[in-house]
């Protein structure tokens, strides 16, 4: 996938996150943990979309730690859309890594 269609599924997602996180109460956890995760995911959307260097390290694997198993079962498609985005982000993490290796 390239950058700029991870971007496009990267601005859907953050958008998708903050209208789902209205469903908790503003001082929830599950509202603060979505209204994050909406904030890193739209900043990894602006890097990929302006072509800057990758540089955040939201695993997907730490997924569950960070949300908790409640929220990803009452959460289930978005917790999916949101590791599959992480996994698919952390490529251009790495890729970042490989290209400064080889200058």
């Amino acid at each position: 996938m390239d950058r700029q269609k991870l971007g496009q599924i990267g601005k859907s997602l953050a958008n998708d996150l903050e209208n789902i996180s209205e469903k908790y109460h503003s001082k929830s956890n599950q509202h603060e943990i979505l209204q994050w995760e909406s904030v890193g995911v739209r900043g990894m959307t602006s890097q990929l979309l302006n072509s800057e260097e990758c540089t955040y390290k939201l695993l997907s694997t730490q997924l569950l730690r960070e949300w908790g198993e409640k929220l990803i079962s009452d959460n289930t498609e978005l917790s999916e859309r949101v590791f599959s985005f992480r996994q698919s982000y952390s490529y251009f993490v790495d890729s970042n890594k490989t290209n400064k290796k080889h200058r």
